[in-house]
């Protein structure tokens, strides 16, 4: 096992480049009431490793009072991880089910007492970069950093997909702050601007070029001279612009409503857009020419249901400093909603949340209303004892007359579970059924 730092998703390079496989990991995103970020990197080498309260486990998580002393088992296997629930009190959870044995793939997000972790199988040759502001420790943002500092200062134009809320624009002033260019960065929402004026926002006009215009205007291509251009929204842009658009971007000119001579520009245009433009060619609401020059580069931006080991992090920030621990069953209800509308919807949620900053803890009630999903059977999110004494198994079996279904729906365990630990206790439910 070679944990990493809290905080640091960066895979050591000389550890990397010797490693031909894929990396399998588990990142802790939540221990003992506090959002965590620590790295485990996993060896088939060392075997299984244990996770628990105790300090000697391998995966030791001390300050979470639901976990059992040793209670679950990871195992890699080729490009999976199994992993065995050890007879813990509270269950193992993945994805929502409870299970006693399981074999995990990429993105599993596995419960143990009030402690999630996110399954990932990673490339051991993606070394990670640093941006103040394309934030998350998952695959999918370490990819996206990465391709940010590849493509930063290519001039050619850059098309940025993705579904709404997926942080397109902070992807482009990324790409601007690394590009080197010392000019503005200036956003332009294409969907926002009238058919009517478009082409003037745009490009600009001089003055008497049509009523009202009494000036000189330069646009927004002439705005970002030196610098970065977005069209953000691309897919909305009135189709009568789009060869404008096309001869802007070709030649590196514009021409000012008004005026026929063309004006040279520097600027790098990054467009953006969450719709399909490919399937918008054959109605001809987009131009097949002007997406080819559009999309000279592309860049594909993962929604938030595929980097889950994201979000706890993204609400952090969003929340205020000081507020109240995260309820287990929230936690778990976030790492397994859909997030339909990305980081937007994470800063409703987090709204919301903030409108309870004197309770005790914020819980899943308070924002059933922005989830799609609550959790299914869980542990519990309170210290409700679950016996580890003999005397307290046998109380039960009395209670139950030997009933092992009832006994386990009290205990929220399974009956096989139920039957290990009466087994480890010397106690025969057999011997209490005729009591």
């Amino acid at each position: 096992m070679a944990p990493l730092p809290d905080g640091d998703s960066t895979l050591d390079a000389s550890t990397a480049a010797s490693q031909r496989a894929p990396v399998l990991t588990l990142r802790t995103v939540f221990t003992g009431g506090v959002v965590d970020n620590k790295l485990t990197v996993l060896s088939a080498a060392e075997g299984e490793l244990r996770a628990g309260r105790h300090p000697d486990c391998e995966l030791a998580f001390p300050h979470d009072r639901l976990l059992s002393r040793e209670h679950a088992a990871f195992r890699p296997r080729g490009l999976t991880v199994e992993v065995t629930d050890l007879g813990s009190r509270n269950g193992v959870m993945v994805d929502g089910q409870r299970v006693e044995n399981a074999v995990l793939g990429d993105g599993d997000v596995v419960r143990i007492g009030a402690t999630f972790l996110v399954v990932r199988i990673q490339d051991p040759h993606q070394l990670d970069v640093a941006d103040e502001a394309v934030l998350g420790p998952s695959p999918a943002m370490q990819s996206v950093r990465v391709a940010v500092r590849r493509l930063a200062r290519s001039p050619a134009t850059l098309l940025l997909t993705g579904e709404t809320g997926t942080g397109k624009e902070v992807v482009a002033r990324a790409l601007h702050r690394a590009s080197g260019r010392t000019g503005p960065f200036v956003a332009v929402n294409c969907s926002a601007i009238s058919a009517a004026l478009a082409e003037s926002e745009l490009f600009g006009h001089v003055a008497g070029a049509f009523t009202g215009a009494r000036s000189d205007h330069a646009g927004y291509f002439r705005a970002a001279e030196g610098g970065t251009l977005l069209l953000d929204e691309i897919g909305d842009m009135p189709a009568s612009l789009q060869p404008k658009l096309l001869r802007a971007l070709e030649t590196s000119t514009v021409t000012p409503v008004g005026s026929t001579t063309p004006v040279a520009v520097d600027a790098r245009v990054v467009a953006a857009t969450h719709r399909d433009l490919e399937s918008m060619v054959p109605d001809g609401d987009f131009r097949e020419d002007l997406l080819a020059r559009v999309a000279q580069l592309r860049l594909s931006l993962p929604p938030l249901r595929e980097r889950r080991e994201d979000i706890l992090m993204l609400l952090e920030r969003q929340l205020p400093a000081k507020h109240p621990p995260l309820a287990p069953s929230l936690v778990e209800a976030l790492l397994r909603h859909s997030w339909r509308r990305n980081v937007r919807e994470v800063v409703a949620v987090a709204a919301e949340l903030a409108l309870w900053q004197g309770a005790e803890r914020l819980e899943l009630e308070q924002v059933q209303s922005h989830l799609d999903l609550a959790p299914g059977p869980s542990t519990p999110d309170s210290q409700e004892a679950v016996p580890e004494s003999a005397a307290d198994w046998e109380a039960l079996l009395r209670r139950h007359r030997g009933n092992l279904a009832a006994i386990a729906r009290e205990v929220g365990r399974s009956r096989t579970q139920v039957y290990r630990l009466l087994d480890k206790h010397g106690l025969d439910p057999s011997q209490f059924r005729d009591d």
